[in-house]
Parts: C-alpha cells; structure tokens; sequence
C-alpha cells in the first residue's frame, strides 16, 4: 500500500480525510468493468480488487458488461476491465500471436474498433520495435525467448496492464484410440484443444496399436 500511495502522490493525488482526490479536486472514482457469468472467476476477481481499493478510500464499482462486454471492451467504453489481453500459440514462448495486434499501425481512436487484445491501446516506438524485431526472428529460434524479455521489461517499466493470474483449464483426453497427447512428461504444448496450439497436436497425435478392434 506504500507504494502505491507513493505512486498517487507523485500523480498529484491528494487524500482527504478517507477519500482520494485527483488532481483537479474531485473524488477519484472510476468503474471495473467485468464479463459477468460467462468467466465467474474473473468477475470474482474484479469484486475482491474493487473492495480492496474502496477500503483505500478509491471509490472504484464494478460493473457487469454481460453481453455488451466484447462490444464495450473493443471500442474502449470502459475505465478499467479484466480480460484476457496476452495469449500465446498454446505455452510457445514466441509472442506473434497476440503482439501483431500491439504495433502502432493498428491502434484506432476511441469509439472505433479496436484490434484484439491491444484493448487498453497501449504505444510505443520502443513496443514498434519489438513488433518488428519479432517478425523477423524464426518460429524456433532461441532468440524468440529474448524478444519476448524485451516486451516483459518494457511491460513492467509502463504498466499497460496489470497481470492478475493464470487461467487453469482441465482438458481430459482419451488415450484408448489415439496417442500423442501433451502430458506432464512431454508437455510440448497446452492442453486446451480450443487454442490455436491444436496445430502442434494434430500433428504429433496418431493411432494406438493397441485399441480394441470393434
């Protein structure tokens, strides 16, 4: 809590007696937006923080998008939310499948459309570079580790976003036909056979010699 104080204080926020104030006087106040029942887990999240803050004197509410949260969410009708705003090609440590969308070229004024997962239209000429840099570096190649370390440190210096957790998922698979699976000892991809990394599965999965014939 110090530290965020110190960072409030340095913005020019003032707290009067329990209440913060921005600059300019007014209470600090501002809406969390949510999804709603359609992801529980990060509705329950955004609860818990917006209590947090209003124990802090940050008169912060949480609001419900429901089914207006994508529409909401694109053309930046919103304060602050929790969503999903970094996803990679299935636990792959290159970062193209989401970090396209963080190029400069792409961002669009508030109210239009903007492209996904850049949500919070976040810019930079150093985030340009690192775009580029990506394209450029081979699918495999052991430096895709160190571009992705660069974004990392340029995330945390800026704060676009602040990371919350990782979202689990249980993806059962049955072995009796067929084979090849991500498993704990050869975890070559994530699980979920709903992500883009269902390309890396497909070609590793094959027949199981020993099925029951029918």
């Amino acid at each position: 809590m110090q530290a965020a104080t110190e960072l409030l204080q340095k913005a020019g926020f003032k707290k009067q007696g329990k209440d913060w104030m921005k600059p300019d006087g007014t209470p600090f106040t501002f809406r969390l937006q949510v999804e709603g029942d359609a992801i529980p887990t990060l509705a329950r999240a955004g609860t818990v923080i917006s209590q947090q803050w209003q124990q802090q004197g940050i008169n912060a509410k949480v609001e419900v998008a429901g089914p207006t949260n994508g529409r909401r969410l694109s053309t930046g009708d919103f304060d602050a939310a929790i969503y999903w705003s970094i996803e990679t090609w299935g636990g792959h440590p290159d970062l193209s499948f989401f970090l396209e969308s963080y190029q400069s070229q792409f961002i669009k004024p508030l109210g239009e459309v903007q492209a996904p997962r850049n949500l919070q239209r976040w810019q930079d000429p150093e985030l340009d570079k690192i775009v580029e840099e990506n394209r450029k570096v081979p699918f495999n190649s052991p430096d895709v580790p160190k571009v992705g370390q660069r974004f990392l440190k340029l995330a945390v210096e800026q704060m676009p976003m602040i990371p919350l957790l990782a979202y689990n998922k249980f993806a059962p698979f049955d072995t009796t036909y067929w084979t090849g699976y991500p498993t704990v000892e050869n975890p070559y991809a994530a699980s979920g056979p709903n992500w883009s990394n269902l390309r890396y599965m497909i070609v590793r999965i094959k027949p199981n010699p020993d099925a029951p014939k029918n």
